[in-house]
Parts: structure tokens; C-alpha cells; sequence
């Protein structure tokens, strides 16, 4: 527990210990996906997962969503999307009024600054794991196509969480929002080890002291099983 106790140290060099941001993450677009993630069920190649294809969410029912989630506390609303990229798509983003942020597959720098211009405070896209790994995670696209944050339990080994750590700590500068995602199983996929979890969000926490911490899918288990432990890993946000 040494680890820990100096991840929650020097956390609170850098956060306040009594906060925690609630986030609400919405599907606005559910299933089709032309990527082949072997862990997601909203693959077009995982044929045999129930998730059928929908359509875009209209925007009256995003907006109903976010002033849901704003009146239940959470102060930052995420929107994600089954698709591979972008293509110029854009929503309404100041209109939600608190904090936004998207993951919507890869983007380029000019649709970067266009969702900056219509409210976005922040993109997410996962490097998931390690680059060593991460082939056998997803071959249609690669590693330097991704940008931040990772899940924990894709078949991946100690050194894949040094290596994920590694690349996370190497960026200049370090990303300001790092999910920590923990695979919400589906049949056939390995279960992660409590600990390796907490190793990997106190390391996270040591090496990036001003990354602000997500504990992001999978949070729901992680609570309902071990209490307050992985909060206890300097976790800021969830």
C-alpha cells in the first residue's frame, strides 16, 4: 500500500482531496462502427454481439440529456460516437453550457479547431494500451492515430500498463484529462486483477501529478466491489 500512500501525497500537491467532478457520457451514436476493436460490441465485426445500428441522436434529446445529467451534478458532459472519424460533423456545443467533451474517432487539426470554436473543452480518444499490444486490440488504425486514456483488462500483460504508462508520461505536455477505464466484460474476455488496477492508477498519478484522473467505464463494478479503493488511488474525477 506504499504506493498508494504516496499517490494520494502527491495528489494533494495538486488537487483538492475533497473534490470529485461528476461526468455524464452519452451514446449519440450507438453501434456500426467500421473499426474492428476486439473488445467492443458496437463493431461491425463482432456480428455477433445484439447491438443493432442506430441512428445520429437528434440534438433536442442531447440537450434534454445534458440538462439531466447538470441537474443530478454532473458539471462535464461527454458525447460519444460508434464511428471511425469525424467527417465535419459538429453539434451544438455551447448551448449545453457546462463542460463538453467528445470522442468521436479520429480528427484532423482543422476539425479540432471547429469544435473548439462551437464549445468543446475537450477530445478523447484512447491509445487504450500499450504500443506492444495494441495490435492485438485493433488493426484498423494504429497506435499514433490515438491520443489519450486507456482500458485496463484487453488481455494485456504488467509491462503493457508500463508501457501505456510510458507513452502517457512521454507526452509533452502531459494529457490534461486520462481516463482509466476498466473493460466491462463481454464473453470470452479476461478478467483484470483488482490490484493491477490501483498499481496502475497510482502510477499514473506519480508520473503525470497534474493529469486530472478519470476513473471512466466500468466505474460502476470497481465502486460496488472494493468500496472507495479506487478513489483512493487519486482518482479526481469520475
Amino acid at each position: 500500500m506504499d504506493l498508494i500512500h504516496h499517490a494520494q501525497i502527491k495528489h494533494r500537491q495538486f488537487h483538492n482531496p475533497s473534490e470529485v467532478q461528476l461526468c455524464t457520457l452519452l451514446s449519440i451514436k450507438t453501434g456500426g462502427c467500421t473499426e474492428n476493436c476486439s473488445y467492443c460490441s458496437q463493431s461491425q465485426s463482432h456480428v455477433e454481439t445484439d447491438v443493432q445500428a442506430q441512428k445520429m441522436v437528434g440534438l433536442d434529446e442531447v440537450m434534454a440529456k445534458a440538462r439531466e445529467a447538470k441537474r443530478h451534478g454532473s458539471t462535464r458532459f461527454c458525447m460519444g460516437a460508434a464511428f471511425r472519424e469525424m467527417k465535419g460533423r459538429k453539434s451544438a456545443l455551447k448551448r449545453i453550457g457546462e463542460m463538453t467533451c467528445v470522442t468521436l474517432g479520429m480528427i484532423d487539426e482543422e476539425q479540432a479547431k471547429t469544435l473548439k470554436e462551437n464549445g468543446l473543452t475537450a477530445y478523447n480518444h484512447n491509445i487504450d494500451t500499450s504500443r506492444e499490444h495494441y495490435p492485438n486490440v485493433i488493426t484498423t488504425r494504429t497506435y499514433d492515430d490515438a491520443c489519450t486514456g486507456g482500458i485496463l483488462g484487453l488481455g494485456e500483460t504488467t509491462e503493457d500498463h508500463v508501457g501505456f504508462l510510458h507513452t502517457l508520461s512521454n507526452m509533452s505536455p502531459h494529457p490534461e484529462s486520462l481516463p482509466i477505464n476498466r473493460l466491462v466484460p463481454i464473453k470470452g474476455t479476461p478478467i483484470l486483477q483488482f490490484d493491477s488496477i490501483l498499481r496502475t492508477i497510482a502510477t499514473a498519478r506519480l508520473i503525470m501529478p497534474g493529469s486530472i484522473i478519470r476513473l471512466a467505464a466500468g466505474d460502476k463494478a470497481m465502486l460496488e466491489k472494493w468500496g472507495m479503493k479506487p478513489m483512493e488511488s487519486s482518482v479526481s474525477k469520475k
